[in-house]
């Protein structure tokens, strides 16, 4: 079993420094896909974060300094021992759609997917094992 006290230390940070970019951390509990989006604020570039089981984060970074090349965003799990991202895609989308997650479907968007896949994610009975099932999509 998951040990629910262990905690993973995470700087918030761009992979490129140039890059422009921007991480949240979402809310513990509450979160919904409403057009209300993210009311936290961002977190500061290098904060260092101690994230327990279940936190999650959506990061995103511009895929080029220079040029407009769009962005990468993430959604980013905390297990304890461990943290791992994951990019929203069709896939996913489609994945929670046939499996409860019908009433998630209203939003689009790449930040609207991480907050899909978190909201799914809280209603999965195993955090670990539900997020690995769409990390193999």
């Amino acid at each position: 079993m998951y040990n629910l006290n262990e905690t993973v230390a995470y700087i918030a940070k761009p992979t490129d420094s140039r890059c422009s970019w921007w991480s949240v951390q979402l809310p513990d509990s509450g979160l919904e896909l409403t057009d209300k989006k993210l009311n936290s604020p961002y977190l500061h570039r290098n904060a260092d974060l101690e994230l327990t089981y279940g936190q999650m984060l959506i990061d995103s970074e511009a895929n080029h300094h220079r040029q407009n090349r769009g962005y990468t965003v993430q959604l980013i799990v905390s297990f304890g021992d461990d943290w791992s991202g994951i990019i929203p895609s069709a896939k996913i989308k489609k994945y929670i759609k046939e499996h409860n997650g019908q009433d998630l479907m209203h939003e689009s968007g790449d930040v609207a997917g991480c907050v899909r896949i978190a909201v799914w994610l809280r209603r999965q009975p195993d955090l670990k094992i539900a997020f690995n099932e769409l990390k193999t999509l």
